[in-house]
């Protein structure tokens, strides 16, 4: 998967740097909404 992202990125520097921001942006968003709703769950 890691040589498939370095071939991917060298072919395409920007969209390959566009999908890892995208990942990255989604993984944060997951991780602030699960963090919101562990916040209200919690007594």
């Amino acid at each position: 998967m890691r040589d498939w992202a370095h071939a991917s990125a060298r072919s395409e520097p920007q969209n390959g740097q566009r999908k890892m921001l995208i990942v990255f942006g989604s993984f944060f968003a997951i991780f602030i909404v699960i963090a919101i709703i562990a916040t209200i769950a919690s007594p």
